[in-house]
């Protein structure tokens, strides 16, 4: 008699109208819910999007590097993409490039600078960051600059030409 009865009962569907009379008592409980995410997810809202966020430009730069031919007639490769950043920031570049940049501090233009080779070791990226319009565009030709006078004065490299010289563009949050 038992499991006849527990099968019946397995077997019955649900009470939607008793199941709609429980669940229209706590209504009020989800209308309530939903007013609150929508009024707090709207003062998160406007908190992040009228807070002052950080205005900053980005510039950059793509030479094209010529490098020289050594005694034996093979051409210089030893220059990749890490040497790069590190070689940006050596005294001998750097003096070249504060030739250009009179009122500048080599720190600021240290801080502001990378440089990377993305695939092709003949294509130098340059990307200049700062918060002023000005220090970006003076800073960017000021190592272009600098750059294409050190592969002048260097035996590895024949020349560095700048391909493309991107204003600077403001960055986005």
């Amino acid at each position: 008699m038992k499991t006849e009865y527990r099968e019946e009962y397995l077997n019955r569907g649900m009470d939607l109208k008793r199941m709609t009379l429980y669940f229209q008592r706590k209504i009020w409980l989800v209308i309530m819910l939903v007013i609150l995410g929508a009024t707090c997810g709207g003062v998160i809202y406007q908190m992040v999007h009228s807070m002052k966020m950080p205005v900053e430009y980005q510039s950059v730069s793509k030479l094209y590097i010529s490098f020289g031919h050594d005694e034996s007639g093979e051409v210089y490769q030893h220059y990749n993409g890490y040497t790069w950043n590190d070689l940006l920031d050596t005294d001998p570049i750097m003096d070249l490039v504060m030739v250009h940049l009179p009122g500048y501090e080599a720190e600021q233009v240290r801080d502001a600078t990378t440089a990377e080779i993305l695939s092709d070791i003949r294509v130098l990226t340059i990307t200049v960051k700062g918060e002023d319009e000005k220090f970006v565009r003076e800073i960017s030709r000021g190592v272009e600059n600098g750059l294409k006078e050190f592969a002048r004065q260097s035996e590895e490299l024949e020349q560095i030409k700048v391909i493309r010289s991107a204003a600077p563009e403001r960055v986005y949050w």
